[in-house]
């Protein structure tokens, strides 16, 4: 008997794509692999979750509007694929994660880091759409954005560092958060991104910590920090050193904007 049972033949179980004989010959092996039974209570508790959140959606009918819309030549089937990824993975992400430990708090790398550099990744390559709101209309946006995330945002000011605010956008996190992106480009056409969520993360270390990550075939660098309940994720091609100066500038622009707020109150 095969020892290891991996994620692929777990959610094949759950789909039913065994065979009868396969299902019996899994159920016996999962009987000994605690792990593998940790993660088929985990996966059958986000499945059973998701069907009964959008169970009663898939019974409704189609409105006329979106059949009509699927008629349009010109709909942005790319970004709606996006926007329902962005969902899907935010919610799986956030329900996994209450799964595993419901009393335990958010997982700085996998609800954080994570989802800013696929984010990142997405939307720095648009020609047309890279952001929801453009920077002529900042205090909308930093209005928009407050009042989405429950918490009072301004994009920070990075000219200093030859980085001009292209705009901003909201993007679907867990089933509780959203999440605010920031865009920037420089004079030579180099993009970098402002992730912003609230949370109650693990982590209390409020410095600046700094990586590489490749997505894609594309490298990156990052750097995220926590600061009281709001966490941040600076990406971008741009070299390290930069990445570095531009985050302790944002660091010490959103402190200021915080003390200040408190200061009001």
């Amino acid at each position: 008997m095969r020892d290891n049972i991996n994620d692929t033949e777990i959610h094949a179980y759950l789909d039913q794509q065994l065979t009868p004989e396969q299902a019996l010959e899994f159920e016996e092996r999962i009987k000994h692999d605690p792990l593998a039974q940790k993660k088929l209570a985990e996966y059958q508790s986000i499945e059973d979750s998701l069907n009964g959140l959008y169970q009663p959606i898939m019974e409704e009918s189609i409105p006329p509007q979106l059949l009509n819309a699927c008629k349009k030549k010109s709909y942005n089937y790319l970004a709606m694929a996006a926007s329902i990824l962005f969902f899907v993975v935010g919610w799986l992400s956030g329900t996994q994660l209450n799964t595993t430990n419901p009393s335990s708090n958010d997982s700085l790398v996998e609800d954080l880091k994570t989802p800013a550099i696929f984010a990142h990744s997405v939307y720095s390559v648009e020609k047309l759409h890279p952001v929801e709101v453009k920077a002529d209309k900042q205090q909308h946006m930093n209005h928009w954005l407050s009042k989405r995330l429950k918490t009072t945002l301004k994009a920070p000011d990075l000219s200093k560092q030859d980085f001009e605010l292209v705009g901003g956008r909201l993007l679907p996190s867990t089933k509780e958060r959203m999440a605010a992106q920031f865009m920037y480009q420089n004079i030579q056409g180099e993009r970098i991104t402002l992730y912003v969520k609230r949370g109650n993360w693990i982590s209390k270390e409020t410095a600046i910590n700094s990586t590489q990550k490749t997505l894609n075939e594309s490298s990156f660098n990052v750097s995220y920090w926590v600061d009281d309940d709001l966490g941040y994720v600076l990406t971008g091609k741009i070299d390290q050193i930069t990445n570095r100066k531009l985050s302790e500038s944002i660091y010490q622009q959103m402190s200021l904007n915080t003390a200040q707020l408190i200061a009001q109150r």
